[in-house]
């Protein structure tokens, strides 16, 4: 048995069933890989494969099993490569974040810039996906932290720790009649067009109407806050943005209604593989962007020990730019 075999089983799986495109991904050649699984498979005895007329079609149960073995097994041969970079070459590597385009454009500048100036040797690169998106790249350890609003589908292997509290806000344009009423409620709202966002800010408007027993009028959907304040301020409709995506001194077209009393705060995590090996300029990292967030909580969560989510939530700070 070896670790090339654990990687065969595991890249197949990642590619739907398909030897074919694990073995473009993995560089070798297509009957390699067959053949590799096939040896393992008469190694422990079992079959971990469903195949029919040839072709792979899903894992059996024994298979199952192996593939969480596998997968943990070469977790720890990442974590021991981490381990002996981490001490020959402590200042030097790959940092890879995954995020949404509000993070990546008004959250984190301020802490890429500081970081990147004290490592000048890491690498970081930024993926900006979806929340669910982001936390499939770190489960499937294509991204070392997703910093994301909560999804709605929990990841076996991924460690999701609350750092902020997200408000919400309406952004109207300068000459909007709403910013002449004395009082704004949902029903006010709800009375134009909405410029909704493709993920959190979709999800609280139109849970926040529902309340009040209003649909949203949507105007245009799956914008990003770029693209929101840009509509908005023609005129074109309402939009409901996180706080931190309103800049007074760039968007001067547009105005702020501090309204976040109508809408449900969203939860921002930080999402980590557990059992993952954190190089000290990511830990250093994760403590710039939330140094409220104790480190040693973090250990403990990517160990695998119990944290108490509930209290962390209970103290988290509101998210702002650190501008």
């Amino acid at each position: 048995m070896n670790i090339r075999q654990l990687r065969a089983i595991c890249e197949v799986v990642k590619q739907g069933m398909k030897i074919s495109s694990a073995a473009e991904a993995l560089c070798k050649a297509q009957p390699g890989i067959s053949r590799q699984i096939r040896e393992i498979e008469g190694e422990l005895g079992v079959q971990i494969f469903h195949r029919l007329r040839n072709r792979i079609c899903g894992l059996t149960p024994a298979g199952e099993e192996v593939l969480q073995v596998a997968e943990r097994i070469l977790l720890d041969v990442e974590n021991l490569r981490a381990i002996g970079r981490e001490h020959s070459s402590h200042d030097t590597g790959e940092l890879i974040i995954a995020t949404t385009h509000t993070h990546a454009r008004y959250s984190l500048p301020p802490v890429i810039e500081q970081f990147a100036g004290d490592f000048p040797g890491v690498k970081l690169t930024l993926r900006q996906v979806s929340p669910i998106q982001a936390c499939e790249l770190v489960a499937g350890g294509s991204a070392d932290i997703a910093i994301c609003t909560e999804t709605s589908r929990q990841l076996d292997g991924l460690v999701s720790l609350p750092v902020y509290r997200m408000a919400w806000d309406v952004v109207a344009a300068a000459d909007h009649p709403i910013l002449r009423e004395r009082t704004i409620t949902l029903a006010k709202i709800a009375r134009w067009p909405i410029i909704t966002q493709t993920f959190s800010g979709k999800r609280v408007i139109t849970e926040a109407l529902a309340r009040a027993g209003r649909a949203p009028q949507v105007l245009l959907n799956g914008a990003d806050a770029d693209v929101s304040k840009a509509y908005v301020a023609r005129g074109l409709g309402l939009a409901v943005l996180a706080k931190v995506a309103y800049e007074p001194g760039r968007d001067r077209k547009l105005r702020l209604l501090n309204v976040q009393h109508l809408f449900e705060p969203s939860v921002l995590n930080m999402s980590i593989r557990r059992h993952h090996y954190l190089r000290a300029y990511a830990m250093s990292f994760i403590s710039r962007y939330a140094p409220h967030l104790s480190l040693d909580v973090v250990r403990k969560a990517v160990a695998g020990d119990r944290v108490d989510l509930a209290r962390l939530r209970e103290k988290l700070p509101v998210l702002t730019t650190a501008d």
